[in-house]
């Protein structure tokens, strides 16, 4: 639940001292943009500067919050308190749009997202219904392009 510039240092500190570093980090991050007023300070959700060195280091992130507490699957109806803003609301349209032209879910696209990136990704679910992770694991059947990662976090 660190920066990836702190997990670096961490990890050049475990080298110069014959220590074992980190092996894979596990901050906050989702498709979701989080409402920063609610979210517990001692966190961290993962930012473009984390993504880059990830990319690098090719150290493994392990997401909680990975499905935004369910925001995606519930068109929004889920975890309001910490995702409902404009931009969430503007990502869930995309989400929708998009599972719509590939025949899935919004959710599927929303892990479907995190998937994607150069470096391993092993969301964390918090499900309790069967249904929930039947439709989560279907993610792992999508390929999305650099255009529609793009356009789900962009527009």
């Amino acid at each position: 639940n660190w920066t990836a510039r702190r997990l670096e240092e961490a990890n050049a500190y475990a080298v110069a001292h014959g220590l074992r570093g980190f092996c894979a980090s596990q901050p906050e991050w989702c498709l979701g943009h989080p409402n920063m007023a609610v979210r517990d300070p001692t966190t961290h959700f993962l930012d473009d500067d984390d993504r880059r060195r990830h990319a690098a280091s090719k150290i493994p992130i392990v997401p909680y919050t990975s499905t935004a507490g369910g925001y995606f699957a519930t068109g929004g109806q889920a975890a309001q308190a910490g995702f409902d803003n404009e931009v969430s609301r503007a990502r869930l349209r995309r989400a929708e749009q998009l599972a719509a032209e590939l025949g899935c879910t919004p959710n599927q696209v929303a892990l479907a997202f995190l998937l994607i990136h150069p470096f391993p990704v092993i969301p964390i679910l918090g499900t309790k219904k069967v249904e929930h992770l039947a439709d989560a694991v279907g993610a792992v059947e999508l390929t999305l392009t650099p255009e529609q990662i793009d356009r789900l976090s962009d527009g």
